[in-house]
């Protein structure tokens, strides 16, 4: 855009009403005419995004209702040290 319209479409903006502005920004815009493999990519990314949704909900859901399996919740008990005797003795 030239300078000079920029400047109209400035003046054209402070002439616009706040309620025009917001009538017509609130239009809603027709459907983008998209070739054959974007439509195709845009529905494998909703089935992919929906699968991995269903994932992290069944995964909390699964989590809240049984407790972690394997986990130690005093983490001194699970170290077990290798026996500095036992080292000495095999060498």
């Amino acid at each position: 855009m030239t300078q000079s319209q920029n400047e109209k479409s400035r003046e054209e903006e402070e002439l616009i009403i706040p309620d025009q502005l917001v009538a017509d920004t609130s239009r809603p815009l027709p459907r983008a005419n998209l070739a054959s493999r974007a439509i195709a990519a845009l529905w494998a990314l909703r089935v992919f995004v929906t699968i991995v949704s269903l994932m992290v909900i069944y995964t909390f859901a699964q989590h809240l209702y049984q407790p972690m399996r394997g986990v130690c919740t005093d983490s001194f008990t699970s170290i077990t040290l290798p026996d500095e005797n036992a080292h000495q003795q095999t060498s």
